[in-house]
């Protein structure tokens, strides 16, 4: 007797695969970025690779987190004595700031992949939305500096601990993964292929 099918249909079998290279991308996502940075270099030279980088990272300025210092002042240190509330509140604040001048997670994950898509890799417009994702990834780490500080102190005290600052962690990853995501398949010619196929992390929220 055979193998009952695995698969009833042509449209099952085709999510299946898509499900299956979204894992294998979130895997092997740092593999995934040492290709691609690869090819990159390969394919339009080293001196023209470096020039291009510099284009990118000369107008990135480091972000403030204007809320948080703020809250905590310019050295950002947690301690027993912050308000937790408004701490959260105040990583929030400055990780919604990623999206400016969108006013959603979705518009500013579309606008940016829609620049990607259909300008020139040297174009203003691209450049632009490199020099967003640039700045994402410069801001991510801070968010999640300060909000690893938090949860740890809260851990010390398992009776009141709440894994707010955990999600904000979390939360803040996503966005610096779909954003690298979408670097790297614009590096690699395949963003417009995911994106028709609806595969890109933003499109499956």
């Amino acid at each position: 007797m055979g193998r009952k099918p695995k698969y009833h249909s042509t449209e099952e079998r085709e999510n299946a695969r898509r499900a299956a290279r979204r894992a294998y991308y979130q895997r092997n996502i740092e593999t995934e970025r040492t290709k691609a940075l690869a090819r990159w270099h390969a394919s339009r030279g080293q001196q023209a690779a470096s020039t291009s980088d510099a284009a990118v990272q000369e107008v990135v300025e480091p972000p403030k987190l204007p809320a948080t210092t703020l809250l905590l002042g310019v050295t950002r240190v947690v301690d027993n004595h912050v308000n937790w509330a408004d701490l959260e509140d105040a990583l929030r604040a400055d990780l919604a700031g990623w999206r400016a001048p969108y006013e959603t997670d979705r518009q500013a994950y579309e606008g940016l992949t829609h620049a990607l898509i259909h300008s020139n890799p040297t174009s203003t417009r691209c450049l632009k939305a490199l020099r967003h994702i640039q700045r994402v990834s410069t801001l991510v780490p801070q968010i999640c500096r300060v909000a690893h500080a938090a949860d740890t102190i809260l851990q010390a005290r398992p009776r009141h601990y709440t894994n707010m600052f955990l999600i904000v962690r979390r939360e803040a990853a996503f966005i610096d993964t779909t954003l690298e995501q979408l670097k790297i398949l614009h590096e690699r010619g395949w963003l417009q292929e995911r994106f028709d196929e609806r595969e890109l992390d933003w499109q499956t929220m």
